[in-house]
Protein backbone atom coordinates (compact mmCIF):
# COMPACT_ATOMS: atom_id res chain seq x y z
CA UNK A 1 0.00 0.00 0.00
CA UNK A 2 2.83 2.37 0.89
CA UNK A 3 4.58 1.65 -2.42
CA UNK A 4 1.40 2.34 -4.41
CA UNK A 5 0.84 5.59 -2.55
CA UNK A 6 4.45 6.64 -3.24
CA UNK A 7 4.08 5.79 -6.95
CA UNK A 8 0.86 7.79 -7.13
CA UNK A 9 2.52 10.76 -5.45
CA UNK A 10 5.55 10.53 -7.78
CA UNK A 11 3.34 10.34 -10.87
CA UNK A 12 1.43 13.42 -9.79
CA UNK A 13 4.67 15.27 -9.00
CA UNK A 14 6.07 14.52 -12.47
CA UNK A 15 2.88 15.62 -14.21
CA UNK A 16 2.61 18.83 -12.21
CA UNK A 17 6.30 19.52 -12.78
CA UNK A 18 5.68 19.18 -16.50
CA UNK A 19 2.80 21.62 -16.30
CA UNK A 20 4.62 24.19 -14.19
CA UNK A 21 7.74 24.03 -16.35
CA UNK A 22 5.85 25.00 -19.49
CA UNK A 23 7.37 28.09 -21.20
CA UNK A 24 5.13 31.03 -21.93
CA UNK A 25 4.70 30.52 -25.68
CA UNK A 26 1.59 30.47 -27.82
CA UNK A 27 1.47 26.65 -27.66
CA UNK A 28 1.16 24.76 -24.42
CA UNK A 29 4.38 22.86 -23.80
CA UNK A 30 5.19 20.32 -21.13
CA UNK A 31 7.73 17.65 -20.24
CA UNK A 32 10.36 16.95 -22.97
CA UNK A 33 9.98 13.73 -24.92
CA UNK A 34 12.77 11.20 -25.56
CA UNK A 35 13.79 13.16 -28.66
CA UNK A 36 14.18 16.35 -26.62
CA UNK A 37 11.16 18.05 -28.22
CA UNK A 38 8.60 19.69 -25.88
CA UNK A 39 5.60 17.53 -25.03
CA UNK A 40 2.28 19.18 -25.87
CA UNK A 41 -1.04 18.98 -24.10
CA UNK A 42 -2.32 16.10 -26.22
CA UNK A 43 0.63 13.95 -25.13
CA UNK A 44 0.12 14.82 -21.46
CA UNK A 45 -3.60 14.03 -21.64
CA UNK A 46 -2.77 10.81 -23.47
CA UNK A 47 -0.52 9.78 -20.57
CA UNK A 48 -3.29 10.59 -18.09
CA UNK A 49 -5.74 8.53 -20.15
CA UNK A 50 -3.33 5.57 -20.13
CA UNK A 51 -2.95 5.84 -16.35
CA UNK A 52 -6.67 6.20 -15.67
CA UNK A 53 -8.59 4.38 -18.43
CA UNK A 54 -11.62 3.83 -16.21
CA UNK A 55 -11.97 7.41 -15.06
CA UNK A 56 -10.89 9.52 -18.06
CA UNK A 57 -12.07 9.82 -21.64
CA UNK A 58 -10.75 12.30 -24.20
CA UNK A 59 -12.67 14.00 -26.96
CA UNK A 60 -11.44 16.20 -29.76
CA UNK A 61 -13.85 19.11 -30.18
CA UNK A 62 -12.23 20.41 -33.34
CA UNK A 63 -9.03 21.92 -34.70
CA UNK A 64 -7.58 25.38 -34.33
CA UNK A 65 -6.81 27.60 -37.30
CA UNK A 66 -3.26 26.21 -37.27
CA UNK A 67 -4.45 22.61 -37.04
CA UNK A 68 -3.89 21.93 -33.33
CA UNK A 69 -6.49 19.78 -31.52
CA UNK A 70 -8.95 21.33 -29.07
CA UNK A 71 -9.39 18.64 -26.44
CA UNK A 72 -11.92 17.99 -23.69
CA UNK A 73 -11.10 15.60 -20.84
CA UNK A 74 -14.18 14.00 -19.27
CA UNK A 75 -13.63 12.67 -15.76
CA UNK A 76 -16.06 10.14 -14.30
CA UNK A 77 -16.45 6.42 -13.83
CA UNK A 78 -16.77 5.32 -17.47
CA UNK A 79 -17.85 1.84 -16.34
CA UNK A 80 -20.90 3.00 -14.42
CA UNK A 81 -21.79 6.58 -15.45
CA UNK A 82 -25.25 6.82 -16.98
CA UNK A 83 -26.13 8.95 -19.97
CA UNK A 84 -28.21 11.21 -17.70
CA UNK A 85 -25.40 11.99 -15.26
CA UNK A 86 -24.92 15.72 -14.53
CA UNK A 87 -21.70 17.40 -15.68
CA UNK A 88 -19.57 20.33 -14.48
CA UNK A 89 -17.53 22.34 -17.01
CA UNK A 90 -14.01 23.45 -15.98
CA UNK A 91 -12.12 25.87 -18.23
CA UNK A 92 -9.60 28.74 -18.11
CA UNK A 93 -10.46 32.39 -18.64
CA UNK A 94 -10.24 32.90 -22.41
CA UNK A 95 -8.70 36.32 -21.84
CA UNK A 96 -6.15 34.98 -19.36
CA UNK A 97 -2.70 33.52 -19.83
CA UNK A 98 -1.07 30.16 -19.40
CA UNK A 99 -1.26 30.28 -15.61
CA UNK A 100 -5.00 29.67 -15.83
CA UNK A 101 -4.50 26.88 -18.38
CA UNK A 102 -1.91 25.19 -16.18
CA UNK A 103 -4.21 25.53 -13.18
CA UNK A 104 -7.01 23.73 -15.06
CA UNK A 105 -4.62 20.90 -15.91
CA UNK A 106 -3.46 20.73 -12.28
CA UNK A 107 -7.09 20.50 -11.20
CA UNK A 108 -7.65 17.74 -13.73
CA UNK A 109 -4.75 15.73 -12.25
CA UNK A 110 -6.13 16.34 -8.76
CA UNK A 111 -9.65 15.25 -9.75
CA UNK A 112 -8.32 12.10 -11.42
CA UNK A 113 -6.28 11.18 -8.35
CA UNK A 114 -9.22 11.81 -6.10
CA UNK A 115 -11.52 9.75 -8.33
CA UNK A 116 -9.09 6.85 -8.80
CA UNK A 117 -8.42 6.40 -5.08
CA UNK A 118 -11.63 4.41 -4.73
CA UNK A 119 -11.46 0.72 -5.61
CA UNK A 120 -15.21 0.71 -6.26
CA UNK A 121 -17.40 3.47 -7.63
CA UNK A 122 -15.97 6.90 -8.28
CA UNK A 123 -16.04 9.43 -5.40
CA UNK A 124 -17.51 11.85 -7.95
CA UNK A 125 -20.68 9.79 -7.74
CA UNK A 126 -22.60 10.24 -10.98
CA UNK A 127 -21.22 13.75 -11.55
CA UNK A 128 -18.84 14.18 -14.47
CA UNK A 129 -16.21 16.89 -14.78
CA UNK A 130 -15.50 18.15 -18.30
CA UNK A 131 -12.16 19.98 -18.39
CA UNK A 132 -11.02 21.98 -21.42
CA UNK A 133 -7.46 22.95 -20.40
CA UNK A 134 -6.47 24.67 -23.64
CA UNK A 135 -9.43 26.15 -25.56
CA UNK A 136 -7.12 28.34 -27.70
CA UNK A 137 -4.13 26.13 -28.58
CA UNK A 138 -2.71 28.72 -31.01
CA UNK A 139 -2.63 31.50 -28.42
CA UNK A 140 -3.32 34.90 -29.97
CA UNK A 141 -3.92 34.68 -33.71
CA UNK A 142 -4.63 37.24 -36.37
CA UNK A 143 -7.83 38.24 -38.11
CA UNK A 144 -6.24 40.03 -41.05
CA UNK A 145 -3.84 42.48 -39.46
CA UNK A 146 -5.71 42.70 -36.15
CA UNK A 147 -5.28 40.04 -33.43
CA UNK A 148 -8.51 38.12 -32.83
CA UNK A 149 -9.89 38.17 -29.29
CA UNK A 150 -11.43 34.70 -29.02
CA UNK A 151 -13.10 35.57 -25.71
CA UNK A 152 -15.40 38.04 -27.55
CA UNK A 153 -16.26 35.91 -30.61
CA UNK A 154 -19.47 34.35 -29.25
CA UNK A 155 -23.02 35.12 -30.44
CA UNK A 156 -24.79 36.53 -27.34
CA UNK A 157 -24.91 40.33 -27.75
CA UNK A 158 -21.91 40.22 -30.10
CA UNK A 159 -20.77 43.52 -31.60
CA UNK A 160 -18.14 44.20 -34.28
CA UNK A 161 -16.97 47.26 -32.36
CA UNK A 162 -14.42 46.68 -29.64
CA UNK A 163 -12.15 49.19 -27.98
CA UNK A 164 -8.48 48.19 -28.00
CA UNK A 165 -6.01 46.61 -30.38
CA UNK A 166 -7.86 43.30 -30.82
CA UNK A 167 -10.92 42.33 -32.88
CA UNK A 168 -14.00 40.28 -31.91
CA UNK A 169 -13.93 38.77 -35.41
CA UNK A 170 -15.84 39.56 -38.57
CA UNK A 171 -18.90 37.65 -37.30
CA UNK A 172 -19.79 35.48 -34.25
CA UNK A 173 -18.09 32.07 -34.17
CA UNK A 174 -15.92 32.92 -37.17
CA UNK A 175 -12.94 31.39 -35.33
CA UNK A 176 -12.73 27.56 -35.48
CA UNK A 177 -11.97 27.52 -31.74
CA UNK A 178 -15.13 29.40 -30.71
CA UNK A 179 -17.24 27.41 -33.19
CA UNK A 180 -15.93 24.10 -31.79
CA UNK A 181 -16.65 25.16 -28.19
CA UNK A 182 -20.16 26.38 -29.04
CA UNK A 183 -21.06 23.24 -31.03
CA UNK A 184 -19.84 20.97 -28.22
CA UNK A 185 -21.72 22.81 -25.46
CA UNK A 186 -24.95 23.30 -27.42
CA UNK A 187 -25.15 19.55 -28.02
CA UNK A 188 -25.07 18.75 -24.28
CA UNK A 189 -28.08 18.84 -21.98
CA UNK A 190 -26.27 17.49 -18.90
CA UNK A 191 -24.33 20.61 -17.87
CA UNK A 192 -25.31 21.99 -14.46
CA UNK A 193 -22.43 24.37 -13.69
CA UNK A 194 -19.48 26.11 -15.33
CA UNK A 195 -16.29 26.87 -13.37
CA UNK A 196 -13.92 29.46 -14.84
CA UNK A 197 -10.34 29.58 -13.60
CA UNK A 198 -9.18 33.19 -13.74
CA UNK A 199 -5.91 35.01 -13.11
CA UNK A 200 -7.82 38.18 -12.24
CA UNK A 201 -9.14 39.13 -8.83
CA UNK A 202 -12.60 37.66 -8.10
CA UNK A 203 -15.49 39.85 -9.24
CA UNK A 204 -17.92 39.02 -6.43
CA UNK A 205 -16.04 37.17 -3.74
CA UNK A 206 -18.14 35.48 -1.09
CA UNK A 207 -15.72 32.86 0.26
CA UNK A 208 -12.01 32.64 -0.46
CA UNK A 209 -12.02 33.58 -4.12
CA UNK A 210 -15.08 31.61 -5.21
CA UNK A 211 -17.72 33.81 -6.80
CA UNK A 212 -21.02 33.21 -8.59
CA UNK A 213 -20.99 35.63 -11.52
CA UNK A 214 -24.12 37.69 -12.24
CA UNK A 215 -25.32 37.04 -15.83
CA UNK A 216 -25.84 40.74 -16.50
CA UNK A 217 -22.17 41.43 -15.71
CA UNK A 218 -20.90 39.44 -18.72
CA UNK A 219 -19.72 41.51 -21.68
CA UNK A 220 -21.46 41.20 -25.02
CA UNK A 221 -19.96 38.53 -27.26
CA UNK A 222 -18.03 36.96 -24.38
CA UNK A 223 -17.80 33.25 -23.56
CA UNK A 224 -19.26 34.07 -20.13
CA UNK A 225 -22.33 35.63 -21.77
CA UNK A 226 -22.68 32.58 -24.01
CA UNK A 227 -22.65 30.26 -20.99
CA UNK A 228 -24.91 32.29 -18.70
CA UNK A 229 -27.32 34.16 -20.97
CA UNK A 230 -27.15 31.77 -23.90
CA UNK A 231 -27.14 28.36 -22.20
CA UNK A 232 -28.66 29.41 -18.87
CA UNK A 233 -25.76 27.98 -16.84
CA UNK A 234 -24.61 29.33 -13.47
CA UNK A 235 -20.99 30.42 -13.69
CA UNK A 236 -18.57 30.22 -10.77
CA UNK A 237 -15.29 32.10 -10.96
CA UNK A 238 -12.25 30.52 -9.32
CA UNK A 239 -9.55 33.14 -8.87
CA UNK A 240 -5.88 32.10 -8.75
CA UNK A 241 -5.33 35.22 -6.63
CA UNK A 242 -7.25 33.66 -3.74
CA UNK A 243 -7.13 30.59 -1.55
CA UNK A 244 -7.25 27.30 -3.53
CA UNK A 245 -10.48 25.33 -3.24
CA UNK A 246 -10.77 21.57 -2.83
CA UNK A 247 -12.12 19.38 -5.60
CA UNK A 248 -14.83 18.10 -3.27
CA UNK A 249 -16.08 21.62 -2.64
CA UNK A 250 -16.12 22.55 -6.33
CA UNK A 251 -17.96 19.43 -7.45
CA UNK A 252 -20.24 19.75 -4.44
CA UNK A 253 -21.64 22.99 -5.85
CA UNK A 254 -23.59 20.95 -8.41
CA UNK A 255 -27.25 20.35 -7.44
CA UNK A 256 -27.54 17.22 -5.28
CA UNK A 257 -30.90 15.66 -4.44
CA UNK A 258 -31.71 13.77 -1.24
CA UNK A 259 -34.75 12.00 0.20
CA UNK A 260 -35.68 11.77 3.88
CA UNK A 261 -38.64 10.13 5.62
CA UNK A 262 -40.72 12.54 7.70
CA UNK A 263 -43.49 10.13 8.68
CA UNK A 264 -44.84 6.65 7.84
CA UNK A 265 -48.35 5.64 8.97
CA UNK A 266 -50.12 2.33 8.32
CA UNK A 267 -53.78 2.99 7.49
CA UNK A 268 -54.96 -0.57 6.97
CA UNK A 269 -54.07 -3.86 5.34
CA UNK A 270 -51.52 -3.08 2.64
CA UNK A 271 -52.13 0.68 2.75
CA UNK A 272 -49.78 3.37 4.04
CA UNK A 273 -49.46 7.14 4.15
CA UNK A 274 -45.95 8.54 3.82
CA UNK A 275 -44.49 12.01 4.17
CA UNK A 276 -41.17 12.37 2.37
CA UNK A 277 -38.90 15.41 2.07
CA UNK A 278 -37.30 15.91 -1.35
CA UNK A 279 -34.37 18.32 -0.97
CA UNK A 280 -31.63 19.96 -3.00
CA UNK A 281 -28.68 19.95 -0.61
CA UNK A 282 -26.39 22.05 -2.82
CA UNK A 283 -26.07 25.81 -3.20
CA UNK A 284 -27.21 25.96 -6.84
CA UNK A 285 -30.69 25.39 -8.26
CA UNK A 286 -31.77 22.32 -10.21
CA UNK A 287 -33.46 24.65 -12.71
CA UNK A 288 -31.69 25.65 -15.86
CA UNK A 289 -32.55 29.10 -17.04
CA UNK A 290 -34.28 29.36 -20.39
CA UNK A 291 -31.33 31.18 -21.93
CA UNK A 292 -31.46 32.54 -25.45
CA UNK A 293 -30.33 29.29 -27.06
CA UNK A 294 -31.93 26.55 -24.92
CA UNK A 295 -35.23 25.74 -23.25
CA UNK A 296 -35.55 25.53 -19.45
CA UNK A 297 -35.23 22.12 -17.80
CA UNK A 298 -38.30 20.28 -16.52
CA UNK A 299 -37.29 20.10 -12.86
CA UNK A 300 -37.33 17.18 -10.42
CA UNK A 301 -39.39 14.00 -10.62
CA UNK A 302 -40.04 11.44 -7.90
CA UNK A 303 -40.05 7.82 -9.09
CA UNK A 304 -41.77 5.22 -6.89
CA UNK A 305 -41.26 1.46 -7.21
CA UNK A 306 -42.54 -1.40 -5.04
CA UNK A 307 -46.09 -0.17 -4.41
CA UNK A 308 -48.97 1.55 -6.21
CA UNK A 309 -49.44 5.28 -5.62
CA UNK A 310 -53.14 5.91 -5.05
CA UNK A 311 -52.88 9.66 -4.43
CA UNK A 312 -50.24 12.31 -3.80
CA UNK A 313 -50.00 15.90 -2.61
CA UNK A 314 -47.07 18.29 -2.71
CA UNK A 315 -46.61 21.17 -0.28
CA UNK A 316 -44.47 23.95 -1.76
CA UNK A 317 -42.25 25.47 -0.68
CA UNK A 318 -41.11 23.70 2.48
CA UNK A 319 -39.09 26.12 4.59
CA UNK A 320 -37.30 24.39 7.51
CA UNK A 321 -37.05 27.73 9.31
CA UNK A 322 -40.81 28.18 9.30
CA UNK A 323 -41.50 24.56 10.21
CA UNK A 324 -44.66 24.49 8.11
CA UNK A 325 -45.84 24.49 4.52
CA UNK A 326 -47.22 27.51 2.77
CA UNK A 327 -49.87 26.47 0.26
CA UNK A 328 -50.69 22.90 -0.76
CA UNK A 329 -51.18 21.71 -4.33
CA UNK A 330 -53.15 18.44 -4.22
CA UNK A 331 -53.40 15.87 -6.99
CA UNK A 332 -57.02 14.78 -6.59
CA UNK A 333 -57.52 12.67 -9.70
CA UNK A 334 -55.75 9.38 -10.51
CA UNK A 335 -52.55 9.97 -12.45
CA UNK A 336 -51.84 8.29 -15.76
CA UNK A 337 -48.43 7.32 -14.39
CA UNK A 338 -48.75 7.63 -10.60
CA UNK A 339 -45.28 6.16 -10.05
CA UNK A 340 -43.67 9.31 -11.54
CA UNK A 341 -44.51 12.51 -9.70
CA UNK A 342 -43.40 15.92 -10.96
CA UNK A 343 -41.95 17.96 -8.09
CA UNK A 344 -40.71 20.96 -10.08
CA UNK A 345 -37.37 22.78 -9.80
CA UNK A 346 -35.66 23.10 -6.42
CA UNK A 347 -33.59 26.12 -5.48
CA UNK A 348 -30.35 25.68 -3.58
CA UNK A 349 -31.15 24.45 -0.06
CA UNK A 350 -34.87 24.10 -0.84
CA UNK A 351 -36.95 21.08 0.22
CA UNK A 352 -40.52 20.04 -0.54
CA UNK A 353 -42.75 17.74 1.45
CA UNK A 354 -44.52 15.05 -0.60
CA UNK A 355 -47.41 13.05 0.88
CA UNK A 356 -48.05 9.67 -0.73
CA UNK A 357 -50.92 7.23 -0.26
CA UNK A 358 -49.62 3.85 -1.40
CA UNK A 359 -50.99 0.33 -1.62
CA UNK A 360 -48.99 -2.89 -1.64
CA UNK A 361 -48.54 -6.23 0.03
CA UNK A 362 -48.68 -6.70 3.80
CA UNK A 363 -44.93 -6.12 3.81
CA UNK A 364 -43.51 -4.09 0.96
CA UNK A 365 -40.12 -2.69 0.04
CA UNK A 366 -40.67 0.81 -1.31
CA UNK A 367 -37.91 2.31 -3.47
CA UNK A 368 -37.94 6.07 -4.09
CA UNK A 369 -35.67 8.04 -6.40
CA UNK A 370 -35.54 11.81 -7.00
CA UNK A 371 -34.34 12.51 -10.52
CA UNK A 372 -33.40 15.58 -12.49
CA UNK A 373 -31.34 15.93 -15.67
CA UNK A 374 -29.37 18.65 -13.88
CA UNK A 375 -28.69 17.10 -10.47
CA UNK A 376 -27.18 14.11 -8.73
CA UNK A 377 -30.04 11.69 -8.02
CA UNK A 378 -31.22 10.90 -4.50
CA UNK A 379 -32.42 7.43 -3.44
CA UNK A 380 -34.33 6.07 -0.46
CA UNK A 381 -35.55 2.58 0.52
CA UNK A 382 -38.42 2.19 3.01
CA UNK A 383 -39.51 -1.15 4.49
CA UNK A 384 -43.29 -1.03 4.90
CA UNK A 385 -44.70 -3.36 7.56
Amino acid sequence: MKGRAHSRFLARALLLAAVCAAPASAQFEGRPTASGEPQDLAAILGELRARHPRHLTLRELGRSSEGRPILAAVVGDTASASSGAPAVLLFPDLEGGQRAERAVLERLVEILEWSAQSEGSSPLGSTRVIAIPEPRPDGLRSAGETPLLLARNFPIDWTPWLAGPRSPGVYPLCAPESAALADFLLARDDLVLAIEVSEAAPRAEFAGGLAIVAPESALGGSFDAFLMRGLGLPLVELSLAATPRSVEELVGLAPHLSLRVAQVERLGAGTWRLDVLVANDARLSTARGAGELVRPSDGVRLVVNGASVLAASIAVPHDPLLGEERGVATIAEPLRDPSRLFIGPLAGGEARRVRLLVSGYETSRLELEARSPRAVSGELVIELE
